[in-house]
């Protein structure tokens, strides 16, 4: 290991810590060097003196550079924003690609009253505008439902799923005669005529008859798996929706939930409950970046003062603005 001291046209000195192998470049005096140390590597553009204009690898160990004199600070900096900034970008860009995706992994069924259910997501969604090509949905991606082999030799009844608006939440289930409210038709409802006995009751809300939205599927002999259609359900007005899979036959036992679903609302796939936050951390993510460059900035004037204190800090500062950029 050795020292040497290079001068450059801002009057500063920089001190390296360096391991000679090789480099390419115009030097002059100064030979060819590759400059090495721990186990950090960059590799950046810099220029020492009239003479060179070229590259080198620096691995720098701790402390590698020793900024002797504050007018060297603009290169340093300049070079390191070089790979500092496109990773900001990068970490900004995550916001515009984030998914609301509610994924299942194999849940089971509980027993609720005399349902079989698992609660598949609950999201707020807001309405399209009708003036802009903007979309608001529930996709159900590869939703299937699996039984064990040995339950496979004979067919089961159907497994739903149910969409519905919070404010419609009364028009799924009811009783016969004012008792106990129940999902599943029971044998008193259906002499009443008003659904069929081991289905899901529904009525139809009084905003929109199609809602709730009720689909299913049922499992074949000698099938272990029933997979939903791939469906897409447009919502067209702003509430808070749920999604349960259900079914209601007690013959139906260890079922597990596999796939996804996607919920999108119209400025993209951030979660609705998250929607009025969205102005607040766009300014903090903006303020972070600011506070980042002038807090690095300062890093690298004062790279020879540095104490673990400020290097816990640093550390604080990136988790925080990385928690702004990708909540």
């Amino acid at each position: 290991m050795s020292t040497r001291r290079i001068h450059h046209p801002f009057h500063c000195t920089l001190v390296l810590q360096y391991t000679v192998r090789k480099c390419s470049g115009s030097l002059g005096h100064f030979p060819p060097q590759t400059f090495t140390g721990s186990k950090i590597g960059m590799l950046f553009p810099y220029r020492l003196h009239h003479h060179f204009f070229g590259s080198a690898i620096v691995i720098p160990s701790t402390p590698d550079i020793l900024l002797l004199g504050w007018r060297s600070v603009p290169r340093l900096w300049g070079s390191a924003l070089k790979y500092l900034l496109p990773l900001l970008l990068l970490a900004c860009a995550v916001v515009v690609c984030e998914y609301s995706v509610h994924e299942y992994r194999g849940e089971r069924f509980v027993s609720r009253g005399n349902a079989f259910v698992i609660h598949g997501g609950s999201e707020g969604i807001v309405a399209p505008n009708s003036n802009k090509k903007e979309s608001s949905f529930i996709w159900f991606d590869r939703v299937a439902f699996l039984r064990p082999k040995g339950n496979a030799n004979f067919s089961l009844g159907s497994i739903q799923a149910v969409v519905f608006e919070v404010e419609d939440r009364e028009t799924i289930g009811g009783s016969a005669y004012g008792g106990q409210r129940e999902v599943c038709c029971t044998a008193g409802l259906a002499k009443l005529g008003v659904c069929t006995q081991g289905q899901i009751i529904r009525r139809p809300s009084s905003m929109d008859p199609d809602w709730p939205r009720i689909f299913g599927v049922s499992f074949h002999k000698n099938k272990v798996a029933a997979r939903l259609s791939t469906t897409k359900i447009p919502i067209a007005t702003t509430g808070m929706y749920n999604l349960y899979f259900i079914h209601c036959d007690p013959n139906i036992r260890d079922l597990a939930l596999i796939g996804k679903t996607v919920w999108k609302n119209p400025g993209g796939y951030l979660p609705g409950r998250m929607a009025p936050l969205m102005n607040f951390y766009g300014f903090m993510s903006l303020a972070f970046v600011v506070l980042t460059v002038f807090w690095f900035s300062q890093y690298a004037r004062f790279w020879n003062e540095i104490l673990q204190l400020q290097n816990c800090i640093s550390l604080v500062i990136i988790l925080g603005m990385f928690e702004m950029v990708m909540w």
